[in-house]
């Protein structure tokens, strides 16, 4: 999932941010890879379909944690990001909407198994 959210990223910043405000621009990518990230998990749960609601939530929640984790030390201490700039993409009274990558990440697997059984 990882590479999926890297290669979002550079569509935002060298194709988004060019046609688009930067608010518009996180708008479109949080939504492109939430719509993403649905494509790829139904198609790893037609190989590796999940077998329990205990499996999925325990997967929904890895995901979820390991998204937050991911970003903030990468985009900490690899891209130079400071916290509260990453911080301020969960902010929904500034119009950010990033918050709704780790719940959808949390919730997306349990919907998979709703939906396979």
């Amino acid at each position: 999932m990882i590479p999926l959210a890297v290669i979002n990223g550079i569509v935002r910043e060298k194709l988004l941010t060019y046609h688009f405000n930067e608010l518009k621009s996180h708008h479109l990518s949080t939504v492109l890879l939430m719509i993403i990230f649905t494509v790829y998990t139904f198609a790893l749960g037609s190989f590796a379909p999940v077998l329990s609601l205990f499996s999925a939530a325990s997967i929904g929640m890895m995901w979820a944690v390991l998204t937050i984790i991911f970003e903030f030390t990468f985009g900490h201490f690899v891209a130079k990001i400071p916290f509260s700039e990453l911080l301020n993409d969960y902010n929904l009274s500034k119009g950010r909407i990033w918050i709704f990558i780790p719940i959808w990440l949390l919730i997306l697997p349990m919907i998979l198994y709703y939906i396979h059984t």
